[in-house]
């Protein structure tokens, strides 16, 4: 197992670290539900004031907020529609908000965010898949993250009644509509 470690980590190390950092999560004393949902409900509502389309949510076994790939959602016969596509530049900045959002909503109630390792890798993969070069230099991506989580942050802080009703309704599992409604209401 060692020599199969070390030959991952050397092909590569983000893989390594992710796993690492999983494990280390899921024994983490602060991994609570709260602290999920806050997490979840922060790239949801972001997600929704940035007008994309949610397709679904989950808090276990692994938390996560799915957003439908195109403004249509998604078509499940048609095959193309599946496919990863590039994102354009308005794409990116609200994906950047998106994927930021876990963090600040974490932060709206703890010292520190822990749960953002797989957002940080989805940022990647977003400024991965972005039309054009403008966002392959590292200055712009990091201007980019750090822009996506102030925005997320700010968009939090304007809808912290949103924010707090839709915490609640996933507290209770409520369906993605529910949790629009419960958005809507606030």
């Amino acid at each position: 197992i060692p020599l199969i470690l070390l030959g991952v980590g050397s092909v590569a190390p983000g893989a390594i670290g992710a796993l690492i950092g999983n494990i280390q999560w899921q024994f983490d004393s602060t991994n609570t539900k709260e602290r999920r949902i806050r997490h979840e409900a922060a790239h949801m509502l972001c997600g929704y004031m940035c007008g994309l389309p949610i397709e679904a949510y989950s808090l276990e076994p692994t938390p996560a907020c799915y957003f439908y790939d195109r403004r249509e959602g998604n078509i499940a016969d048609i095959e193309e529609w599946k496919k990863p596509r590039p994102f354009d530049e308005d794409e990116v900045n609200k994906l950047s908000v998106v994927c930021m959002s876990g963090l600040m909503g974490e932060l709206t109630a703890y010292d520190k965010a822990d749960g953002g390792q797989g957002d940080l890798e989805q940022l990647q993969e977003v400024f991965f898949r972005a039309e054009g070069d403008r966002i392959r230099k590292p200055n712009v991506r990091e201007d980019q993250t750090r822009w996506g989580a102030l925005r997320s942050l700010r968009i939090l802080d304007e809808n912290k009644a949103a924010f707090e009703a839709l915490c609640a309704a996933m507290a209770e599992e409520a369906s993605v509509e529910d949790c629009i409604a419960a958005i809507e209401a606030a």
